[in-house]
Protein backbone atom coordinates (compact mmCIF):
# COMPACT_ATOMS: atom_id res chain seq x y z
CA UNK A 1 0.00 0.00 0.00
CA UNK A 2 1.04 3.61 -0.43
CA UNK A 3 -0.12 6.96 0.87
CA UNK A 4 -0.47 10.15 -1.13
CA UNK A 5 1.25 12.89 0.94
CA UNK A 6 1.08 15.73 -1.54
CA UNK A 7 -2.43 17.14 -1.26
CA UNK A 8 -4.08 19.33 1.31
CA UNK A 9 -7.74 19.87 1.98
CA UNK A 10 -8.86 22.96 0.03
CA UNK A 11 -11.83 23.47 2.33
CA UNK A 12 -9.75 24.17 5.43
CA UNK A 13 -8.38 27.58 6.30
CA UNK A 14 -5.84 29.19 8.60
CA UNK A 15 -4.09 27.13 11.27
CA UNK A 16 -6.21 24.06 10.55
CA UNK A 17 -5.08 24.11 6.95
CA UNK A 18 -1.46 24.36 7.95
CA UNK A 19 -1.79 21.68 10.61
CA UNK A 20 -3.54 18.91 8.68
CA UNK A 21 -3.45 17.43 5.20
CA UNK A 22 -6.09 15.41 3.34
CA UNK A 23 -4.59 11.98 2.57
CA UNK A 24 -5.59 8.95 0.53
CA UNK A 25 -4.49 5.35 1.12
CA UNK A 26 -4.03 3.18 -1.98
CA UNK A 27 -3.83 -0.61 -2.17
CA UNK A 28 -1.49 -2.62 -4.40
CA UNK A 29 -4.04 -2.58 -7.22
CA UNK A 30 -3.87 1.23 -7.33
CA UNK A 31 -7.40 1.61 -5.95
CA UNK A 32 -8.22 4.15 -3.23
CA UNK A 33 -8.75 2.43 0.11
CA UNK A 34 -9.66 5.32 2.39
CA UNK A 35 -9.64 9.08 2.85
CA UNK A 36 -8.41 10.72 6.03
CA UNK A 37 -6.76 13.70 7.69
CA UNK A 38 -3.47 13.54 9.49
CA UNK A 39 -0.75 15.91 10.81
CA UNK A 40 1.72 16.85 8.10
CA UNK A 41 4.76 15.15 9.67
CA UNK A 42 3.11 12.10 11.17
CA UNK A 43 2.12 9.88 8.23
CA UNK A 44 4.73 7.20 7.55
CA UNK A 45 2.69 3.96 7.33
CA UNK A 46 -0.47 2.66 5.65
CA UNK A 47 -2.47 3.28 8.81
CA UNK A 48 -5.49 5.57 8.83
CA UNK A 49 -4.94 8.47 11.22
CA UNK A 50 -8.27 10.16 11.80
CA UNK A 51 -6.81 12.73 14.21
CA UNK A 52 -7.24 10.66 17.40
CA UNK A 53 -8.65 7.53 15.78
CA UNK A 54 -6.70 4.64 14.19
CA UNK A 55 -8.29 2.34 11.58
CA UNK A 56 -6.30 -0.07 9.39
CA UNK A 57 -6.58 0.48 5.64
CA UNK A 58 -7.49 -3.10 4.57
CA UNK A 59 -10.18 -3.24 7.25
CA UNK A 60 -11.67 0.01 5.98
CA UNK A 61 -11.60 -1.31 2.41
CA UNK A 62 -13.31 -4.50 3.53
CA UNK A 63 -16.02 -2.52 5.31
CA UNK A 64 -16.73 -0.29 2.33
CA UNK A 65 -16.61 -2.91 -0.41
CA UNK A 66 -18.25 -6.02 1.08
CA UNK A 67 -20.63 -4.26 3.47
CA UNK A 68 -20.24 -7.04 6.04
CA UNK A 69 -21.76 -6.91 9.50
CA UNK A 70 -18.61 -5.59 11.14
CA UNK A 71 -19.04 -2.40 9.11
CA UNK A 72 -22.06 -1.59 11.24
CA UNK A 73 -20.06 -1.55 14.45
CA UNK A 74 -17.52 1.23 14.06
CA UNK A 75 -14.98 0.66 11.32
CA UNK A 76 -15.31 4.19 10.04
CA UNK A 77 -15.26 6.46 13.10
CA UNK A 78 -14.73 9.91 11.81
CA UNK A 79 -14.70 11.82 8.55
CA UNK A 80 -12.57 14.91 7.94
CA UNK A 81 -15.36 16.64 6.02
CA UNK A 82 -19.03 16.09 5.53
CA UNK A 83 -19.52 14.44 2.14
CA UNK A 84 -21.57 17.24 0.63
CA UNK A 85 -19.07 19.86 1.82
CA UNK A 86 -16.19 17.91 0.33
CA UNK A 87 -18.04 17.65 -2.96
CA UNK A 88 -18.60 21.41 -3.09
CA UNK A 89 -14.93 22.03 -2.35
CA UNK A 90 -13.89 19.74 -5.18
CA UNK A 91 -16.25 21.47 -7.59
CA UNK A 92 -14.90 24.91 -6.65
CA UNK A 93 -11.32 23.86 -7.13
CA UNK A 94 -11.50 24.14 -10.91
CA UNK A 95 -12.55 27.77 -10.73
CA UNK A 96 -10.15 28.80 -8.00
CA UNK A 97 -7.66 31.41 -9.15
CA UNK A 98 -4.73 29.48 -7.74
CA UNK A 99 -5.70 26.40 -9.75
CA UNK A 100 -5.91 28.54 -12.87
CA UNK A 101 -2.24 29.48 -12.40
CA UNK A 102 -1.07 25.88 -12.06
CA UNK A 103 1.16 24.50 -14.76
CA UNK A 104 0.04 21.58 -16.95
CA UNK A 105 1.67 18.93 -14.78
CA UNK A 106 0.03 20.20 -11.61
CA UNK A 107 -3.39 20.33 -13.28
CA UNK A 108 -3.00 16.74 -14.43
CA UNK A 109 -2.14 15.60 -10.91
CA UNK A 110 -5.03 17.64 -9.53
CA UNK A 111 -7.55 15.96 -11.83
CA UNK A 112 -6.27 12.51 -10.81
CA UNK A 113 -6.59 13.39 -7.15
CA UNK A 114 -10.12 14.71 -7.57
CA UNK A 115 -11.14 11.54 -9.40
CA UNK A 116 -9.84 9.27 -6.65
CA UNK A 117 -11.64 11.34 -4.01
CA UNK A 118 -14.90 11.15 -5.93
CA UNK A 119 -14.57 7.39 -6.30
CA UNK A 120 -14.00 6.98 -2.58
CA UNK A 121 -16.90 9.24 -1.67
CA UNK A 122 -19.24 7.31 -3.96
CA UNK A 123 -18.32 4.02 -2.26
CA UNK A 124 -18.69 5.50 1.19
CA UNK A 125 -22.00 7.10 0.30
CA UNK A 126 -23.31 3.70 -0.80
CA UNK A 127 -22.30 2.24 2.59
CA UNK A 128 -24.18 4.99 4.40
CA UNK A 129 -27.28 4.92 2.18
CA UNK A 130 -27.77 1.17 2.63
CA UNK A 131 -27.54 1.40 6.40
CA UNK A 132 -24.37 -0.68 6.64
CA UNK A 133 -22.47 2.08 8.40
CA UNK A 134 -24.69 3.23 11.25
CA UNK A 135 -22.74 6.23 12.47
CA UNK A 136 -20.88 8.99 10.72
CA UNK A 137 -19.02 11.56 12.81
CA UNK A 138 -17.49 14.87 12.00
CA UNK A 139 -14.98 16.11 14.56
CA UNK A 140 -16.23 13.49 17.04
CA UNK A 141 -19.92 14.53 16.93
CA UNK A 142 -22.69 12.42 15.39
CA UNK A 143 -24.00 14.40 12.42
CA UNK A 144 -27.03 12.37 11.31
CA UNK A 145 -28.37 8.88 10.81
CA UNK A 146 -27.63 7.02 7.53
CA UNK A 147 -31.17 7.65 6.31
CA UNK A 148 -30.96 11.37 7.01
CA UNK A 149 -27.49 11.53 5.54
CA UNK A 150 -28.63 9.80 2.35
CA UNK A 151 -31.34 12.40 1.89
CA UNK A 152 -29.03 15.36 2.48
CA UNK A 153 -25.85 14.25 0.78
CA UNK A 154 -25.31 15.49 -2.77
CA UNK A 155 -22.81 12.81 -3.88
CA UNK A 156 -24.53 10.81 -6.67
CA UNK A 157 -24.92 7.05 -6.35
CA UNK A 158 -25.00 5.09 -9.61
CA UNK A 159 -28.50 5.45 -11.02
CA UNK A 160 -30.86 2.53 -11.27
CA UNK A 161 -32.32 2.17 -14.78
CA UNK A 162 -35.98 1.30 -15.30
CA UNK A 163 -38.19 0.49 -18.28
CA UNK A 164 -41.23 2.73 -18.18
CA UNK A 165 -42.74 2.11 -21.62
CA UNK A 166 -42.55 -0.31 -24.56
CA UNK A 167 -43.70 -0.26 -28.17
CA UNK A 168 -43.98 -3.23 -30.52
CA UNK A 169 -44.35 -3.82 -34.25
CA UNK A 170 -44.23 -7.56 -34.84
CA UNK A 171 -45.61 -10.39 -36.91
CA UNK A 172 -47.76 -11.58 -33.99
CA UNK A 173 -49.23 -8.22 -33.07
CA UNK A 174 -48.99 -4.45 -33.28
CA UNK A 175 -48.74 -2.82 -29.88
CA UNK A 176 -47.97 -4.07 -26.40
CA UNK A 177 -51.35 -5.62 -25.61
CA UNK A 178 -51.63 -7.61 -28.84
CA UNK A 179 -48.02 -8.74 -28.52
CA UNK A 180 -48.45 -9.94 -24.93
CA UNK A 181 -51.68 -11.78 -25.73
CA UNK A 182 -50.02 -13.56 -28.66
CA UNK A 183 -47.05 -14.62 -26.53
CA UNK A 184 -49.35 -16.14 -23.92
CA UNK A 185 -51.38 -17.95 -26.58
CA UNK A 186 -48.30 -19.29 -28.40
CA UNK A 187 -49.42 -17.71 -31.67
CA UNK A 188 -47.33 -18.20 -34.78
CA UNK A 189 -46.51 -15.14 -36.89
CA UNK A 190 -45.08 -17.22 -39.76
CA UNK A 191 -46.85 -16.72 -43.08
CA UNK A 192 -46.14 -16.65 -46.85
CA UNK A 193 -43.89 -13.77 -47.91
CA UNK A 194 -45.58 -10.99 -49.86
CA UNK A 195 -42.91 -8.25 -49.86
CA UNK A 196 -41.14 -9.86 -52.84
CA UNK A 197 -41.37 -13.01 -54.96
CA UNK A 198 -39.52 -15.77 -53.06
CA UNK A 199 -40.42 -18.59 -55.51
CA UNK A 200 -36.99 -18.75 -57.25
CA UNK A 201 -35.33 -19.25 -53.85
CA UNK A 202 -37.21 -22.38 -52.86
CA UNK A 203 -38.40 -20.94 -49.55
CA UNK A 204 -41.45 -18.74 -49.08
CA UNK A 205 -42.25 -18.37 -45.38
CA UNK A 206 -41.19 -15.76 -42.79
CA UNK A 207 -42.41 -13.69 -39.85
CA UNK A 208 -43.58 -10.82 -42.04
CA UNK A 209 -45.43 -7.96 -40.36
CA UNK A 210 -48.93 -7.76 -41.80
CA UNK A 211 -51.33 -4.91 -41.24
CA UNK A 212 -48.74 -2.21 -40.55
CA UNK A 213 -49.55 1.03 -42.38
CA UNK A 214 -47.11 3.90 -41.89
CA UNK A 215 -49.94 6.37 -42.49
CA UNK A 216 -51.45 5.34 -39.15
CA UNK A 217 -48.34 6.46 -37.25
CA UNK A 218 -46.44 9.03 -39.35
CA UNK A 219 -47.20 12.42 -40.83
CA UNK A 220 -47.08 12.93 -44.60
CA UNK A 221 -43.70 14.64 -44.35
CA UNK A 222 -42.30 11.79 -42.24
CA UNK A 223 -43.56 9.20 -44.71
CA UNK A 224 -41.80 11.04 -47.53
CA UNK A 225 -38.38 10.94 -45.87
CA UNK A 226 -38.49 7.46 -44.27
CA UNK A 227 -38.25 3.91 -45.50
CA UNK A 228 -40.18 1.01 -43.98
CA UNK A 229 -37.55 0.19 -41.35
CA UNK A 230 -37.43 3.75 -40.02
CA UNK A 231 -41.23 3.95 -40.13
CA UNK A 232 -41.52 0.86 -37.92
CA UNK A 233 -38.93 2.28 -35.51
CA UNK A 234 -40.76 5.61 -35.22
CA UNK A 235 -44.14 3.90 -34.83
CA UNK A 236 -42.79 1.68 -32.05
CA UNK A 237 -41.18 4.72 -30.37
CA UNK A 238 -44.52 6.56 -30.34
CA UNK A 239 -46.21 3.48 -28.92
CA UNK A 240 -43.55 3.29 -26.20
CA UNK A 241 -44.03 6.96 -25.30
CA UNK A 242 -47.79 6.43 -25.07
CA UNK A 243 -47.22 3.38 -22.86
CA UNK A 244 -44.88 5.43 -20.65
CA UNK A 245 -47.49 8.22 -20.50
CA UNK A 246 -45.02 10.80 -21.65
CA UNK A 247 -45.39 13.42 -24.37
CA UNK A 248 -42.69 14.13 -26.93
CA UNK A 249 -42.54 17.70 -25.68
CA UNK A 250 -41.58 16.38 -22.22
CA UNK A 251 -38.48 14.72 -23.65
CA UNK A 252 -37.10 17.61 -25.70
CA UNK A 253 -33.65 18.63 -24.53
CA UNK A 254 -30.08 17.57 -23.84
CA UNK A 255 -31.02 14.92 -21.24
CA UNK A 256 -32.75 12.62 -23.74
CA UNK A 257 -30.79 10.18 -25.91
CA UNK A 258 -31.59 7.61 -28.59
CA UNK A 259 -29.76 4.29 -29.07
CA UNK A 260 -31.11 1.86 -31.68
CA UNK A 261 -29.79 -1.36 -33.15
CA UNK A 262 -30.18 -2.92 -36.59
CA UNK A 263 -28.48 -5.32 -38.97
CA UNK A 264 -29.13 -3.84 -42.40
CA UNK A 265 -31.31 -0.81 -41.71
CA UNK A 266 -33.02 0.48 -44.84
CA UNK A 267 -31.92 -2.46 -46.98
CA UNK A 268 -34.93 -2.11 -49.25
CA UNK A 269 -33.95 1.46 -50.22
CA UNK A 270 -30.41 0.27 -50.91
CA UNK A 271 -31.73 -2.52 -53.16
CA UNK A 272 -33.79 -0.02 -55.14
CA UNK A 273 -30.80 2.29 -55.59
CA UNK A 274 -28.61 -0.62 -56.71
CA UNK A 275 -31.21 -1.82 -59.18
CA UNK A 276 -31.58 1.62 -60.73
CA UNK A 277 -27.81 2.05 -61.00
CA UNK A 278 -27.18 -1.41 -62.48
CA UNK A 279 -30.07 -1.33 -64.96
CA UNK A 280 -30.17 2.32 -66.00
CA UNK A 281 -26.81 3.73 -64.98
CA UNK A 282 -25.97 6.55 -62.61
CA UNK A 283 -28.41 8.98 -64.22
CA UNK A 284 -31.31 6.62 -63.52
CA UNK A 285 -30.97 6.95 -59.72
CA UNK A 286 -33.92 8.75 -58.17
CA UNK A 287 -32.42 11.53 -56.09
CA UNK A 288 -35.24 11.48 -53.53
CA UNK A 289 -34.25 7.96 -52.45
CA UNK A 290 -30.65 8.79 -51.53
CA UNK A 291 -31.38 10.67 -48.25
CA UNK A 292 -33.66 7.82 -47.14
CA UNK A 293 -30.87 5.26 -47.04
CA UNK A 294 -28.45 4.64 -44.18
CA UNK A 295 -28.56 2.68 -40.94
CA UNK A 296 -27.81 5.81 -38.93
CA UNK A 297 -31.14 7.29 -40.04
CA UNK A 298 -33.14 5.03 -37.70
CA UNK A 299 -31.87 6.78 -34.59
CA UNK A 300 -31.95 10.21 -36.25
CA UNK A 301 -35.61 9.89 -37.23
CA UNK A 302 -36.58 8.80 -33.72
CA UNK A 303 -34.48 11.62 -32.23
CA UNK A 304 -36.38 14.17 -34.33
CA UNK A 305 -39.68 12.78 -33.10
CA UNK A 306 -38.77 12.93 -29.39
CA UNK A 307 -36.50 15.97 -29.53
CA UNK A 308 -33.46 14.08 -28.22
CA UNK A 309 -30.38 16.28 -28.09
CA UNK A 310 -28.04 14.02 -26.15
CA UNK A 311 -26.23 11.05 -27.72
CA UNK A 312 -27.85 9.54 -30.83
CA UNK A 313 -26.40 6.15 -31.81
CA UNK A 314 -27.15 3.35 -34.26
CA UNK A 315 -25.47 0.03 -33.42
CA UNK A 316 -25.26 -2.42 -36.34
CA UNK A 317 -24.29 -5.35 -34.07
CA UNK A 318 -25.91 -7.99 -36.26
CA UNK A 319 -28.47 -10.20 -34.48
CA UNK A 320 -27.31 -9.05 -31.02
CA UNK A 321 -27.97 -5.39 -31.84
CA UNK A 322 -31.04 -5.08 -29.62
CA UNK A 323 -29.23 -6.21 -26.48
CA UNK A 324 -26.24 -4.05 -27.36
CA UNK A 325 -28.52 -1.03 -27.69
CA UNK A 326 -30.25 -1.65 -24.36
CA UNK A 327 -26.92 -2.10 -22.58
CA UNK A 328 -25.37 1.04 -24.04
CA UNK A 329 -28.55 3.00 -23.27
CA UNK A 330 -28.38 1.91 -19.63
CA UNK A 331 -24.71 2.94 -19.56
CA UNK A 332 -25.61 6.46 -20.69
CA UNK A 333 -28.01 6.82 -17.77
CA UNK A 334 -25.66 5.31 -15.19
CA UNK A 335 -22.87 7.57 -16.39
CA UNK A 336 -25.10 10.61 -15.91
CA UNK A 337 -25.14 11.49 -19.61
CA UNK A 338 -28.92 11.17 -19.94
CA UNK A 339 -32.09 10.89 -17.87
CA UNK A 340 -34.17 9.22 -20.59
CA UNK A 341 -33.01 6.98 -23.43
CA UNK A 342 -35.25 5.71 -26.22
CA UNK A 343 -33.72 2.38 -27.16
CA UNK A 344 -34.42 -0.88 -28.97
CA UNK A 345 -34.00 -2.07 -32.56
CA UNK A 346 -35.73 -2.40 -35.92
CA UNK A 347 -35.34 -4.65 -38.95
CA UNK A 348 -37.25 -5.31 -42.16
CA UNK A 349 -37.58 -8.35 -44.37
CA UNK A 350 -35.73 -7.94 -47.65
CA UNK A 351 -34.82 -10.16 -50.56
CA UNK A 352 -31.03 -9.85 -50.17
CA UNK A 353 -30.90 -11.15 -46.61
CA UNK A 354 -33.57 -13.77 -47.35
CA UNK A 355 -31.63 -15.21 -50.27
CA UNK A 356 -28.42 -15.10 -48.24
CA UNK A 357 -29.80 -17.39 -45.54
CA UNK A 358 -31.20 -19.70 -48.20
CA UNK A 359 -27.76 -19.95 -49.82
CA UNK A 360 -26.25 -20.73 -46.40
CA UNK A 361 -28.67 -23.67 -46.12
CA UNK A 362 -29.76 -22.25 -42.79
CA UNK A 363 -33.46 -21.72 -43.52
CA UNK A 364 -36.25 -24.15 -42.65
CA UNK A 365 -39.02 -24.86 -45.13
CA UNK A 366 -42.13 -24.62 -42.93
CA UNK A 367 -41.47 -23.90 -39.25
CA UNK A 368 -38.73 -22.98 -36.81
CA UNK A 369 -38.19 -25.63 -34.10
CA UNK A 370 -35.51 -24.48 -31.63
CA UNK A 371 -33.84 -27.29 -29.61
CA UNK A 372 -35.89 -29.97 -31.40
CA UNK A 373 -34.10 -33.05 -32.68
CA UNK A 374 -35.56 -32.58 -36.18
CA UNK A 375 -34.98 -28.84 -36.48
CA UNK A 376 -34.16 -27.68 -40.00
CA UNK A 377 -33.05 -24.11 -39.44
CA UNK A 378 -34.41 -20.63 -38.88
CA UNK A 379 -37.14 -18.55 -40.46
CA UNK A 380 -36.59 -14.82 -40.88
CA UNK A 381 -38.83 -12.14 -39.43
CA UNK A 382 -39.12 -8.39 -39.17
CA UNK A 383 -40.38 -5.74 -36.78
CA UNK A 384 -39.37 -3.15 -34.23
CA UNK A 385 -39.17 -3.14 -30.46
CA UNK A 386 -38.59 0.13 -28.58
CA UNK A 387 -38.20 0.68 -24.84
CA UNK A 388 -38.19 3.89 -22.81
CA UNK A 389 -35.41 3.74 -20.21
CA UNK A 390 -35.35 6.26 -17.39
CA UNK A 391 -33.17 6.94 -14.39
CA UNK A 392 -34.86 6.19 -11.11
CA UNK A 393 -34.84 9.85 -10.11
CA UNK A 394 -36.45 11.03 -13.35
CA UNK A 395 -39.07 8.27 -13.32
CA UNK A 396 -40.09 8.90 -9.72
CA UNK A 397 -40.22 12.68 -10.15
CA UNK A 398 -42.83 12.35 -12.88
CA UNK A 399 -44.67 9.46 -11.19
CA UNK A 400 -43.92 6.92 -13.93
CA UNK A 401 -44.95 3.29 -13.64
CA UNK A 402 -41.83 1.12 -13.36
CA UNK A 403 -42.30 -1.93 -15.57
CA UNK A 404 -38.89 -3.54 -15.11
CA UNK A 405 -35.35 -2.75 -14.04
CA UNK A 406 -32.40 -3.14 -16.40
CA UNK A 407 -29.61 -4.93 -14.60
CA UNK A 408 -26.13 -5.62 -15.88
CA UNK A 409 -25.28 -6.75 -19.35
CA UNK A 410 -22.44 -8.85 -20.71
CA UNK A 411 -20.84 -8.63 -24.12
CA UNK A 412 -18.09 -10.66 -25.76
CA UNK A 413 -16.81 -11.92 -29.09
CA UNK A 414 -15.98 -15.50 -30.05
CA UNK A 415 -13.36 -14.39 -32.58
CA UNK A 416 -13.84 -17.80 -34.14
CA UNK A 417 -16.05 -17.94 -37.27
CA UNK A 418 -18.26 -15.61 -39.30
CA UNK A 419 -21.45 -17.71 -39.18
CA UNK A 420 -20.95 -20.35 -36.46
CA UNK A 421 -20.59 -19.91 -32.70
CA UNK A 422 -17.54 -21.26 -30.92
CA UNK A 423 -18.04 -25.03 -30.38
CA UNK A 424 -17.36 -24.63 -26.66
CA UNK A 425 -19.42 -21.41 -26.47
CA UNK A 426 -16.70 -19.78 -24.38
CA UNK A 427 -17.61 -16.24 -25.43
CA UNK A 428 -21.29 -16.68 -24.71
CA UNK A 429 -20.56 -18.26 -21.33
CA UNK A 430 -18.36 -15.30 -20.41
CA UNK A 431 -21.03 -12.80 -21.47
CA UNK A 432 -23.77 -14.52 -19.46
CA UNK A 433 -21.63 -14.82 -16.33
CA UNK A 434 -20.62 -11.19 -16.66
CA UNK A 435 -24.22 -10.01 -17.01
CA UNK A 436 -25.25 -11.89 -13.87
CA UNK A 437 -22.26 -10.67 -11.85
CA UNK A 438 -22.71 -7.05 -12.93
CA UNK A 439 -26.30 -7.26 -11.73
CA UNK A 440 -25.06 -8.17 -8.26
CA UNK A 441 -26.58 -11.64 -8.55
CA UNK A 442 -25.63 -15.31 -8.56
CA UNK A 443 -26.81 -17.85 -11.17
CA UNK A 444 -29.19 -19.29 -8.57
CA UNK A 445 -31.09 -15.96 -8.57
CA UNK A 446 -32.16 -16.27 -12.24
CA UNK A 447 -35.66 -17.64 -12.82
CA UNK A 448 -36.01 -17.85 -16.62
CA UNK A 449 -33.84 -17.67 -19.73
CA UNK A 450 -35.08 -16.32 -23.03
CA UNK A 451 -32.84 -18.18 -25.45
CA UNK A 452 -31.46 -16.94 -28.74
CA UNK A 453 -32.83 -20.25 -30.05
CA UNK A 454 -32.58 -19.92 -33.83
CA UNK A 455 -33.40 -23.54 -34.65
CA UNK A 456 -30.03 -24.13 -36.35
CA UNK A 457 -27.92 -27.10 -35.34
CA UNK A 458 -24.75 -25.32 -34.22
CA UNK A 459 -26.47 -22.44 -32.41
CA UNK A 460 -28.81 -24.59 -30.34
CA UNK A 461 -26.06 -26.99 -29.26
CA UNK A 462 -23.76 -24.13 -28.30
CA UNK A 463 -26.50 -22.35 -26.36
CA UNK A 464 -27.33 -25.54 -24.50
CA UNK A 465 -23.71 -25.73 -23.39
CA UNK A 466 -23.91 -22.16 -22.15
CA UNK A 467 -26.96 -22.87 -19.99
CA UNK A 468 -25.43 -26.04 -18.54
CA UNK A 469 -22.10 -24.34 -17.88
CA UNK A 470 -23.59 -21.29 -16.15
CA UNK A 471 -26.46 -22.91 -14.23
CA UNK A 472 -25.10 -26.40 -13.67
CA UNK A 473 -27.69 -29.02 -12.79
CA UNK A 474 -30.54 -26.53 -12.40
CA UNK A 475 -33.42 -27.24 -14.77
CA UNK A 476 -34.09 -23.62 -15.48
CA UNK A 477 -37.12 -22.89 -17.72
CA UNK A 478 -35.93 -21.80 -21.16
CA UNK A 479 -37.79 -20.78 -24.29
CA UNK A 480 -37.25 -19.25 -27.73
CA UNK A 481 -39.67 -16.62 -29.03
CA UNK A 482 -38.20 -17.03 -32.52
CA UNK A 483 -40.43 -20.07 -32.94
CA UNK A 484 -43.33 -17.56 -33.04
CA UNK A 485 -41.75 -14.34 -34.37
CA UNK A 486 -39.16 -15.70 -36.75
CA UNK A 487 -35.59 -14.45 -36.48
CA UNK A 488 -35.92 -10.67 -36.68
CA UNK A 489 -32.12 -10.27 -36.76
CA UNK A 490 -31.17 -6.87 -35.39
CA UNK A 491 -34.62 -6.40 -33.83
CA UNK A 492 -34.73 -9.91 -32.35
CA UNK A 493 -33.30 -9.26 -28.88
CA UNK A 494 -35.18 -5.96 -28.53
CA UNK A 495 -38.53 -7.64 -29.21
CA UNK A 496 -37.53 -10.50 -26.93
CA UNK A 497 -36.54 -8.07 -24.18
CA UNK A 498 -40.13 -6.79 -24.30
CA UNK A 499 -41.25 -10.41 -24.13
CA UNK A 500 -39.11 -10.79 -21.00
CA UNK A 501 -40.96 -7.82 -19.48
CA UNK A 502 -44.19 -9.71 -20.21
CA UNK A 503 -42.80 -12.61 -18.18
CA UNK A 504 -41.79 -10.32 -15.30
CA UNK A 505 -45.23 -8.73 -15.16
CA UNK A 506 -47.37 -11.84 -15.54
CA UNK A 507 -45.24 -14.76 -14.35
CA UNK A 508 -45.91 -16.48 -17.69
CA UNK A 509 -43.13 -18.13 -19.68
CA UNK A 510 -43.83 -17.86 -23.44
CA UNK A 511 -43.71 -21.26 -25.16
CA UNK A 512 -41.37 -22.64 -27.78
CA UNK A 513 -43.91 -23.75 -30.35
CA UNK A 514 -43.15 -26.60 -32.75
CA UNK A 515 -41.10 -28.46 -30.12
CA UNK A 516 -41.84 -32.15 -30.66
CA UNK A 517 -38.79 -34.38 -30.16
CA UNK A 518 -36.15 -33.61 -27.50
CA UNK A 519 -32.55 -33.53 -28.69
CA UNK A 520 -30.09 -35.32 -26.34
CA UNK A 521 -27.50 -32.68 -27.21
CA UNK A 522 -29.91 -29.94 -26.11
CA UNK A 523 -30.89 -31.39 -22.75
CA UNK A 524 -32.80 -28.35 -21.49
CA UNK A 525 -36.04 -27.64 -19.65
CA UNK A 526 -37.78 -26.22 -22.72
CA UNK A 527 -41.17 -24.57 -22.25
CA UNK A 528 -42.79 -26.63 -24.99
CA UNK A 529 -45.79 -25.51 -27.04
CA UNK A 530 -47.91 -24.19 -24.14
CA UNK A 531 -47.10 -21.24 -21.89
CA UNK A 532 -46.23 -22.05 -18.28
CA UNK A 533 -46.36 -20.09 -15.05
CA UNK A 534 -43.58 -19.81 -12.52
CA UNK A 535 -41.35 -17.55 -10.47
CA UNK A 536 -40.23 -14.56 -12.52
CA UNK A 537 -38.27 -12.07 -10.46
CA UNK A 538 -35.15 -12.14 -12.65
CA UNK A 539 -34.93 -13.13 -16.32
CA UNK A 540 -32.07 -13.29 -18.81
CA UNK A 541 -32.29 -12.27 -22.46
CA UNK A 542 -29.59 -14.05 -24.45
CA UNK A 543 -28.43 -13.21 -27.98
CA UNK A 544 -25.72 -14.38 -30.36
CA UNK A 545 -24.86 -13.15 -33.83
CA UNK A 546 -22.77 -13.67 -36.95
CA UNK A 547 -19.15 -12.76 -36.42
CA UNK A 548 -19.17 -14.03 -32.84
CA UNK A 549 -21.17 -11.23 -31.23
CA UNK A 550 -22.55 -12.24 -27.83
CA UNK A 551 -24.78 -10.02 -25.71
CA UNK A 552 -26.76 -10.88 -22.58
CA UNK A 553 -29.08 -8.57 -20.65
CA UNK A 554 -30.55 -9.09 -17.18
CA UNK A 555 -34.05 -7.74 -16.53
CA UNK A 556 -35.80 -7.85 -13.16
CA UNK A 557 -38.89 -6.75 -11.32
CA UNK A 558 -38.44 -3.28 -9.78
CA UNK A 559 -36.81 -3.50 -6.36
CA UNK A 560 -35.39 -7.01 -6.78
CA UNK A 561 -31.83 -6.16 -7.83
CA UNK A 562 -29.34 -4.87 -5.24
CA UNK A 563 -28.26 -1.22 -5.56
CA UNK A 564 -25.60 -0.71 -8.26
CA UNK A 565 -22.07 -0.18 -6.95
CA UNK A 566 -18.93 1.26 -8.44
CA UNK A 567 -17.76 -2.22 -9.49
CA UNK A 568 -20.87 -2.33 -11.75
CA UNK A 569 -20.15 1.11 -13.25
CA UNK A 570 -19.62 -0.26 -16.72
CA UNK A 571 -22.51 -2.69 -16.53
Amino acid sequence: MRIDRNRHNPGEKGAEKRKYKLRCVWNDERKPVALFEAPRRQVRSPTLCLKSQIVEGPEALDAIRTQEDKATDAVIRKLPNCLDECRRNLARRYTHSAAARCNAQQRKAQVGWDCCVRRFLRELYFAASTGQVRELWRNGTSRCSPTEHSAKCQVPLLERVFVTGVGVISSIGLGKTAFFDALEAGMSGISPVTAFDPAPLGRDRAGEVKGFDARDHLTSAEQHRMGRCSAMAVAAARMAMADARVQATDLVGPRTAVVLGTTMGEARILAELDREWIVGGQQAIVRARVPRYGSMLLAIHVARVVGARAAVLTLPAACAAGNYAIGVAADLIRAGRADVVVTGAAELLQELQFSGFVRLAAMASEKCQPFDLNRQGLLLGEGAGVLILESEGHARRRGAQLQAEVGGYGISCDAYHITRPHPEATGSVAAMRDAIARSGLQPRDVDFVNAHGTGTKHNDIAESKVVRDVFGERRLPISSMKSMLGHCMGAASALEAIGCIFTLQTGIYPPTIGYETPDPECDLNVVANVAQRGKSDVVINNSLAFGGYNAVTVLAKPGVLPPPTRSERRA
